[in-house]
């Protein structure tokens, strides 16, 4: 938030106000109640910086502050001359209509990275509100939520922002209807530059999900709509239709996260139209992704085997995906472009279970262009194209016919969560055929695959699985996807089964039990700050390490920092009489999930006594592993905010033999 404020007088509201339309008010407002309405008549409010430069406005505070204040009216008000026009924190029912919240904090030189908050409307913790037909223009981001839900922003002007034109953070189940926010973009094009420092005119990350988007305009930004996971913390079931996200700069939309809907956008003249790396269970349907990447416009970031696309899955895992009745059309590049891992043999990661039917690929370079995956069902495309359909190693691939038909209705069930020797029943039994017609099902489970309605998977080894079905009934397919949990099934753990208490920290950590959990009933959730990366989380307990291979737990986080974990990420010390074992990361710990769909939740992890796998291993003195007598763990990330780690089933698995 803003941390210095330029001296003004400071105007407390506390009951209804109407001002004048020629009214000049030279000073900043903090309400003080609630139930008023606030109607400024076309009135300025001016801050210390009105007509000052960067410089000034960085300086010049806010201009209407309100915190719990519920059920209030803000209608027909300019405000400018600050650095953030207004802020709300944890407020209710608000109406905010017909402003003016331009000419306020910009910041076209600033490079990558974040600064604190500036420009036109900083919503926290706001619910039950409407924004409507407001203006924040030529400002550093339009309108920004953070921890916001069940809000509607209707038909507002947030263009030409040197950020981002509508930025959500932590923010969920909130509307956006026919706004302007195009043109959100910091780029020096006179000096050369090509990418535009992450500005763009739509940014949703930690953990912004569920939200609606309809009909708004968000052409020309750095990016279009980018849906953004620097620490981890994926956002997902997002629904967006009949936006307009042409002439992106690198990307119209971009997404690092699974589970969200496209249908019927357009993505024209970008760099590229869709590219979406990571985004399991992703759904495309009658979108427009013509134009991309051409000479002649944005072009910038070329893939060097596929060129550009227009619509684009590369990068990371991708199970579950329909592509379905889209428009692909004169990309420099594929259609459609689908790429497990190119960069490791055997590839970490491949795509799976793909349909990709009833679009229209033409004019492309390519109109498949597909690589490093396991199934895809594709049938009735249509187009022409330079070099037809390329389709390198991927297995279990079917073309469906031409036949006229509609596509099956997929449903699976599955458990949840499974012990290691149990069996899984997994069924396609909801699924149906609206024409009539008989169902084939092939499923894919982790790296294998099976065939039937009803199938029975019995895991060989403890994990998160991913689950993904495909019905056809020979012309068109569906898919249905879902996870499993395959734990241990431990009878007992070392300090992550309700035993919160038993633990204490040298730093900021803070420890409590909770129910979610993959082992037994409870985990254990730490709670730390980034500043300190020199705590250690201490149990204290007295136990036997003698044969063991590993330390092994299952853990998952969520890092509220703007990046994740650095440098070493995170550390496990085994104290025992005679000295101490040392784990130390090799990766950080967000490149442990690769680019997988279960980022955010429970992965299993180990700290081997080999030394091999993501720790090192380092001993201090002559540890004596009959007599241990304490597990430590330290984590390290960017930034100076709050993270949780959970831990659960944390137990040492004895050496065979």
């Amino acid at each position: 938030m803003p941390t210095e404020q330029a001296a003004c007088d400071v105007l407390e509201i506390r009951e209804n106000l109407t001002l004048s339309p020629t009214d000049i008010v030279r000073a900043r407002w903090v309400v003080r109640a609630s139930h008023l309405v606030i109607d400024g008549q076309g009135a300025c409010l001016v801050g210390p910086a009105d007509g000052g430069g960067k410089e000034d406005l960085a300086q010049a505070g806010i201009g209407i502050h309100a915190v719990g204040c519920r059920n209030m009216v803000l209608r027909n008000l300019r405000v400018r001359g600050f650095r953030l026009a207004m802020w709300l924190e944890d407020c209710d029912g608000w109406s905010i209509e017909s402003c003016d919240f331009s000419g306020n904090f910009t910041d076209p030189d600033f490079g990558w990275g974040e600064q604190e908050p500036g420009g036109g409307l900083l919503l926290e913790r706001v619910r039950w509100s409407v924004v409507r037909e407001c203006r924040a223009q030529r400002v550093w981001d339009g309108i920004h939520l953070r921890e916001c839900t069940d809000n509607l922003i209707l038909r507002n002007d947030f263009s030409n922002c040197t950020n981002v034109c509508a930025k959500l953070w932590s923010s969920s189940r909130n509307s956006f209807v026919e706004n302007e926010l195009s043109y959100g973009i910091r780029i020096d094009r006179a000096g050369g530059e090509v990418h535009a420092r992450d500005s763009s005119s739509v940014l949703l990350e930690s953990g912004s999900n569920h939200n609606f988007w309809y009909r708004n305009r968000a052409v020309g930004g750095g990016d279009g709509f980018f849906i953004r996971p620097l620490n981890g913390w994926l956002s997902v079931g997002n629904v967006f239709v009949e936006n307009d996200a042409s002439e992106g700069n690198n990307n119209c939309f971009e997404s690092w996260s699974p589970d969200n809907v496209y249908v019927r956008n357009r993505a024209n003249g970008g760099s590229y139209g869709f590219w979406l790396g990571g985004s399991d269970g992703t759904v495309l349907l009658g979108n427009e992704a013509c134009g991309n990447g051409l000479p002649q416009g944005n072009h910038n970031a070329p893939e060097p085997v596929f060129g550009h696309g227009g619509i684009v899955i590369v990068g990371g895992t991708a199970t579950g995906v329909c592509i379905e009745g889209n428009r692909c059309l004169a990309n420099n590049g594929g259609g459609v472009v689908a790429r497990g891992d190119v960069r490791r043999e055997p590839p970490s990661f491949r795509f799976r279970n793909w349909v990709v039917q009833e679009n229209l690929l033409d004019g492309n370079r390519w109109g498949l262009h597909v690589d490093r995956g396991a199934g895809l069902f594709y049938s009735a495309n249509q187009g022409s194209n330079a070099d037809g359909d390329w389709i390198g190693d991927v297995a279990e691939v079917r073309e469906g016919s031409a036949q006229e038909a509609l596509a099956p209705i997929a449903r699976l069930t599955a458990p949840a969560r499974i012990d290691l020797g149990m069996t899984a029943e997994l069924s396609a039994e909801g699924s149906r055929d609206p024409n009539g017609l008989p169902l084939s099902c092939v499923w894919f489970v982790g790296e294998e695959v099976f065939a039937g309605g009803v199938v029975r998977w019995t895991p060989q080894k403890a994990g998160a699985y991913d689950v993904s079905l495909r019905v056809d009934n020979g012309s068109r397919a569906s898919i249905a996807w879902s996870r499993i949990l395959v734990a241990h099934g431990l009878g007992s753990e070392i300090g992550t089964e309700k035993e919160a208490g038993r633990w204490r920290s040298t730093g900021s950590h803070a420890f409590r039990d909770d129910a979610d959990a993959v082992e037994g009933r409870y985990s254990l959730a730490i709670r730390g700050l980034a500043s300190d990366a020199d705590g250690w989380a201490i149990l204290e307990r007295e136990f036997s390490a003698e044969g063991a291979e590993a330390v092994r737990f299952w853990m998952r986080y969520r890092n509220e920092n703007v990046f994740s974990w650095k440098d070493w990420a995170m550390r496990l010390r085994l104290v025992c009489d005679g000295g101490s074992l040392l784990w130390t990361g090799r990766k950080e710990l967000a490149e442990w999930y690769g680019m997988g769909s279960n980022r955010g939740g429970w992965f299993l992890c180990e700290a081997r006594l080999d030394g091999s796998g993501l720790f090192e291993l380092s001993a201090e003195g002559s540890p004596d592993l009959r007599r241990a007598k304490a597990l430590e763990v330290a984590f390290c990330s960017h930034g100076d905010g709050p993270y949780t780690v959970w831990l659960d089933g944390l137990f040492l698995p004895r050496r065979e033999g």
